[in-house]
């Protein structure tokens, strides 16, 4: 049980757990029908449009090429978990963005650092959304992490998987209240299965009690 599924099942949480994605098999990672979470990962970004707003980014999306298939560009993913956040409020949000994963794929290299560039500016948006709205104002912390690295070579660098030992490298970054400053880390051993129970534990939750098989959370969340 994926700790959004777990928490979704909590009291506290229920029906205010949110997920958005570029990759049209999220619903299916999140096991939506199981879970109840509200899981947008192809289509339209908002699945019942009730303003003018939601509409015209619906209507957007769907102008859009099918450049891979049901997989979409990132920017309605990213609209819709904007508009999402202003609309429903939801407690714990997960956005996944995926077009550096498919530009590496097809070797274009300029557009892998095109979509990084626009990565950064949605988180931008993203956190300073949240920061002008008083439900999420100073008590919202920010968690990033890529689920892969890639290769380090001119022959690998767009592949990643157990045949690619550099990608089991990746980044992750964390901020908000609760998150010390520590600045760029170094020495300290992370896995990208910590971010679990970091989640939870930011919440005052505790998944490893619960989830025995767990990560334990990353010695970060002070609250």
């Amino acid at each position: 049980m994926t700790v959004l599924e777990w928490l979704n099942h909590r009291p506290a949480y229920a029906g205010r757990v949110a997920a958005f994605a570029s990759w049209e098999l999220l619903p299916w990672i999140l096991n939506a029908q199981r879970s109840g979470i509200a899981c947008n990962g192809e289509g339209p970004p908002i699945a019942q449009p009730a303003t003018e707003r939601e509409r015209a980014l619906n209507d957007f999306a769907a102008e859009l090429p099918p450049y891979w298939g049901a997989t979409r560009f990132d920017a309605p993913t990213g609209l819709g978990a904007l508009e999402y956040l202003r609309s429903h409020h939801p407690r714990v949000l997960y956005v996944m963005l995926g077009e550096t994963d498919e530009w590496a794929h097809g070797r274009r290299y300029d557009l892998y650092l095109d979509s990084a560039y626009r990565n950064d500016r949605f988180i931008r948006q993203l956190w300073e959304t949240a920061q002008r709205m008083p439900e999420y104002a100073g008590r919202t912390a920010l968690l990033l992490a890529t689920d892969h690295g890639r290769g380090d070579g001119a022959a690998d660098w767009t592949d990643h998987g157990r045949k690619i030992p550099a990608a089991e490298r990746i980044w992750m970054a964390a901020m908000g209240p609760g998150v010390p400053a520590l600045g760029v880390r170094a020495n300290v051993t992370v896995t990208q299965s910590q971010l679990a129970a970091t989640v939870a534990a930011l919440l005052g939750e505790d998944y490893v009690r619960e989830q025995p098989k767990a990560a334990p959370a990353l010695p970060i969340a002070n609250r």
